[in-house]
């Protein structure tokens, strides 16, 4: 499950961003860009979840520096997010 959460965190958290610039570059006149909008914060939502699970799993196995490092990913992915809610603002 580990290496799974591992694999998928990043394409999913990216992903959004990439869904966010396409659809505002490309897709602004259409009925579903709100929608786009809100699948992108959602894939990165799910990005981050699964980075705060990692940590939390390397927490409970023990492995401090580990949960440490998720943890700095998450407060990257977090910035980044904010981001692109000020690209929006």
């Amino acid at each position: 499950m580990k290496k799974i959460l591992a694999a998928l965190r990043l394409p999913s958290f990216l992903a959004g961003p990439a869904l966010l610039f396409v659809a505002d570059r490309y897709l602004g006149a259409e009925n579903y860009h709100t929608g786009l909008r809100f699948a992108a914060f959602g894939l990165c939502a799910l990005g981050m979840l699964m980075t705060f699970m990692l940590a939390l799993s390397a927490k409970t196995s023990g492995l401090a520096n580990e949960a440490k490092g998720w943890r700095s990913l998450l407060v990257w992915q977090l910035l980044v997010t904010a981001g692109l809610g000020a690209y929006l603002g």
